[in-house]
Order: C-alpha cells, then structure tokens, then sequence
C-alpha cells in the first residue's frame, strides 16, 4: 500500500496528475507482484475487459497500486462492473470519486526530506537524532519511513530548525545521510472521498459474494441497496458498494 510520504513523492516528480481526470480514473489494487505498467495499460484497453482507450497508467510506489486514466469516464464506469484477472490473479478496480482542490505547499517549509537512510533505522530513532541541538534540531512534530524504509520525512514545530538541520552535516548510526529542505511552489492536490464504498474484513471461512450482498441490503443491519460486492483473492476481506454513498449509516 502506497504510503502518504510515497505519494507526495510521487506528486513532487510528476509522477501522478490526475487533477480534472477523477471522473475518467480507476484505483486497481492487489496487484500482482512485478508487474510493469504496460501490462495493466494493455489489460485495460482491451474490449474483452469492458475497456477502451487509455489515456495514461501511473504505478504507485510499492508497486501494488495503480491508477489508470481512460480517455472516456463511460469506459471506466464500465469495467468496474466486472471481474478483473490479470496475470491470473483477481484484481480489486474501484472508481476514483473525489472532489479536488488546490493547495500550495508551503515555500516556507518546516518538513525535511532525509534519503541514504542506515538499514534497520527506526522513526524513533530519527526523531531523536533530529531533536538533538548539536544536530541542529528542535522540537520534532512528525516522522515518516517510506514503504522502503530508505528515506523519510521529518516535519519540525519551527521551519527555522529544519534550515538549520540542511546546513548541517547529519550522521545517522555512523552514516552519512542526505538531507533537503522540502520547498516547493508546486501545486499538488487535496482529495476528498465521497465514498459509496466499504471494506469489510475479518470474513467468516467460506462466505459468498451472495452472502455479503443480502447482509448489506438489510435495513436493520444498517444497510441499503447494494450495486457491487468484490472478495479478495484469499476470501478475507471484501469491498461492498453501495448505490448511494449517503444511504450509509454503518
């Protein structure tokens, strides 16, 4: 699962824009291992998917995610309407459904990023090394590890520290460490999901797709009409998405 420090990162290289696209854009999940983008680019244009033209596939970090944008939002209404294999495994495909607006990153910026981190290294330890002074530290509000735990984030109470902590040499367990001011006018985008959409976990062995839908359409269970119900590859959990995600009072 992408991490919010590998999206932002993602963001800031240009890696993933979908502003104005969300309409048009599918999130597909559990995807295979290794899998190239090409790969789902093709699986998603082909009609015998219920797909059509794609406009662009954008690999999240960790390599278990995906966005693909198609050139028309029909297409993408339609092939969540259907099972998904790809490289023979099933595949979880919801719509992107978000309200976006613009933020600015802040130009005056209290957050760091740290890269060549040491193996091993905790956030704990992080935190700290960078509250100590003769690091140049302060008060350290937040640490984040990447999914690969070889950089991180670190968001100080003072922007004042963390130009401070830049322009000092910064050895973490006897390592060197790269360290950088995240600065940028750069716009990036704050979603907001209306979603009509669960994730149920912990399922009982053997539970049917079938099983879930009549549970969930229940009134007294708090439920409502039911337009799709998806189990994961090993059956324990399932996403169930409803008509109206207004009509949730779960």
């Amino acid at each position: 699962m992408a991490t919010e420090l590998d999206l932002i990162k993602a963001i800031k290289q240009g890696d993933v824009d979908i502003v104005g696209k969300e309409e048009r854009t599918i999130l597909v999940s559990e995807l295979p291992e290794g899998i190239p983008k090409n790969t789902i680019h093709i699986h998603f244009q082909r009609k015998k998917n219920n797909g059509g033209e794609v406009e662009d596939t954008v690999l999240l970090p960790g390599g278990k995610q995906a966005w693909v944008i198609f050139e028309d939002p029909k297409v993408a209404e339609k092939v969540v309407d259907i099972e998904q294999i790809i490289q023979g495994k099933r595949v979880r495909v919801e719509l992107l459904k978000t309200e976006t607006k613009a933020t600015e990153w802040s130009v005056e910026s209290a957050t760091i990023l740290v890269s060549d981190l040491p193996e091993g290294v905790t956030e704990n330890r992080i935190t700290m090394h960078f509250q100590k002074r003769k690091n140049g530290g302060g008060e350290v509000k937040k640490v984040q590890l990447s999914s690969d735990r070889k950089e991180a984030t670190v968001t100080f109470d003072d922007p004042k520290v963390a130009e401070k902590v830049v322009d000092t040499e910064q050895i973490i367990q006897g390592k060197q460490v790269r360290v950088e001011l995240l600065k940028t006018e750069t716009q990036a985008t704050e979603r907001i999901v209306e979603s009509a959409t669960i994730l149920v976990s912990g399922l009982p062995e053997g539970v049917t797709e079938n099983r879930i839908t009549m549970h969930f359409q229940k009134r007294r269970n708090g439920g409502g009409e039911v337009k799709k119900v998806q189990l994961s590859s090993d059956r324990k959990e399932a996403t169930v998405t409803f008509d109206d995600p207004k009509g949730l009072l779960l």
